[in-house]
């Protein structure tokens, strides 16, 4: 539950920045978005990229408008900033730490996550099947509320390792065919 309140916390600024007075409730992708910032720190970084910035790639449409902007603003991870870039295309991976892959990517789902095979990349979805189809992390809306599942095989394969506290919070999906399956 320790998770939760830096969660929460971010939650409440998102809100608080992006809301006009007397708003109530983040959009669904604001919300998202501060869940992709807090990701970052529960994510054990291989120490060779210790200097360099955060780099949130987006797949496909952006669902996010400004919001993702909005919320890094400012923000750092032990001292590295963050950046967002939109991929283009069939272009070279390049330097990502964090491949968001939107829904419109759905159809051409298994060939983009195969470009990072390999890579230390956190890959978070907004497609349903993700997980199952070898994304680490999938957003779902279960009675309008942003939840997201978690497959540690697919980190493990990415050469990430979660912390145990952000995996309490998520629904886990392994992958077809693992024990215990």
């Amino acid at each position: 539950m320790e998770l939760l309140k830096p969660i929460r916390w971010t939650i409440a600024l998102v809100l608080a920045a992006l809301s006009p007075a007397g708003a109530q409730s983040a959009t669904e992708y604001e919300i998202k978005a501060a869940f992709l910032y807090r990701f970052a720190s529960f994510v054990e970084w291989p120490p060779e990229e210790s200097e360099a910035p955060v780099t949130i790639c987006i797949a496909g449409d952006n669902p996010f408008g400004g919001a993702l902007e909005r919320v890094l603003h400012g923000k750092t991870l032990n001292g590295r900033e963050f950046i967002v870039r939109a991929l283009n295309g069939g272009g070279p991976p390049g330097d990502c730490r964090i491949l968001f892959v939107s829904q419109s990517e759905r159809k051409r789902l298994k060939p983009v996550l195969e470009r990072y095979h390999g890579r230390r990349v956190l890959t978070v979805g907004d497609v349903p099947g993700f997980c199952e189809t070898g994304g680490v992390v999938n957003f779902e809306v279960v009675n309008d509320r942003v939840q997201f599942e978690i497959n540690p095989d697919a980190a493990g394969r990415a050469g990430l390792q979660l912390s145990s506290r952000l995996l309490s919070l998520a629904r886990i999906v392994r992958d077809p065919g693992a024990p215990g399956r």
